[in-house]
């Protein structure tokens, strides 16, 4: 074997996670240990020579075994991958084939002994994994496209299927990418329309895009704004902004706060705890209202509350037909 062949072999044994034993590697590739410590201290220099490119990574010496390592911390720990990996899968936000190619991608961060381990306990989430009904797919090269628009403040042409059915262009200005309950959403404004208010669009609805060489401007005040605008959202329906106050007497208060990011607690009384939250009013907020049962009280405003009762009148009569 050539001796760069024999390197870049180390080298990708090394990246994988594994420990590289010098004496085995010896006998491996029928060398003497001088040369396989003279590969590792090519290696070593091109990482120290390289720091631009590979950043931090070093190799660790192993005095009890005669081996080599990345050290740990430029792996991901076995437990940060399957946490990662739940979250994938519990979010069905991609195909059951990209889910399994991401799976595998992770895996080569860690030791080949953590792979085996990895590969055993996440099995069941790919046997039993159902994924949301994507409109348009390749959901990872459309989010990667939109984030370097919104880096380069570009405007981009969209063609995108409406929840009718109905198709529509737009020319925009992305501001950001979120991801809610399932899905990808593209945050952006009409360039079309003066001062427009922030409009969520499903990246997998998008047919197509076209990122312009035209820029736009927005000031920090205005960045800060739209920043936000996903903090108030519920469900990605759009609305007016306005403060709701609730009060709230189910068995677990935090479930309320993480609900509502802006919710702060007014006051704690005998009837439970009245808060006071920030939203952008909508259907999607009385669908949030109502998901919480008697558990949650509109308080205010008059209109929300009015709202409300005419939904919950709309609810009791469907089931009392």
């Amino acid at each position: 074997m050539e001796k760069k062949i024999r390197i870049l072999s180390i080298l990708y044994q090394l990246l994988v996670g594994n420990q590289v034993s010098v004496a085995k590697l010896a006998e491996k590739y029928q060398v003497s240990t001088k040369s396989i410590n003279r590969d590792i201290s090519i290696i070593r220099n091109f990482l120290a020579e390289n720091r631009d490119i590979v950043g931090d990574m070093t190799l660790e010496y192993n005095k009890t075994n005669n081996s080599y390592a990345f050290t740990k911390k430029e792996l991901l720990q076995p437990e940060q991958i399957l946490l990662i990996i739940k979250i994938l899968s519990g979010s069905r936000a991609v195909e059951c084939k990209e889910l399994t190619e991401l799976m595998e991608n992770l895996f080569v961060y860690s030791s080949g002994e953590e792979q085996g381990v990895l590969k055993e306990i996440t099995q069941n989430e790919i046997e039993h994994y159902h994924s949301i009904t994507m409109t348009e797919g390749n959901i990872a090269k459309k989010i990667w496209k939109l984030e370097e628009s919104i880096r380069g403040h570009q405007i981009i042409k969209i063609i995108y299927k409406r929840l009718d059915k109905s198709i529509v262009e737009r020319e925009l200005y992305p501001i950001s990418v979120v991801f809610s309950e399932h899905y990808f959403y593209l945050l952006a404004c009409r360039a079309d329309m003066r001062d427009s208010s922030v409009i969520y669009y499903r990246i997998d609805r998008i047919k197509d895009m076209n990122i312009t060489n035209e820029t736009f401007h927005m000031s920090f005040q205005e960045q800060m704004k739209y920043a936000k605008a996903n903090l108030y959202s519920q469900k990605m329906f759009m609305g007016e902004r306005i403060t709701l106050r609730l009060l709230y007497t189910g068995p677990s208060l935090q479930a309320i706060l993480d609900l509502f990011p802006d919710c702060r607690i007014k006051s704690e009384t005998n009837r439970g705890v009245e808060i006071l939250t920030e939203v952008e009013y909508s259907k999607g907020t009385i669908m949030t209202l109502l998901s919480q049962g008697e558990w949650i009280q509109v308080l205010g405003p008059q209109k929300v509350l009015e709202d409300m009762k005419n939904e919950i009148e709309k609810i009791q009569k469907m089931y009392m037909e």
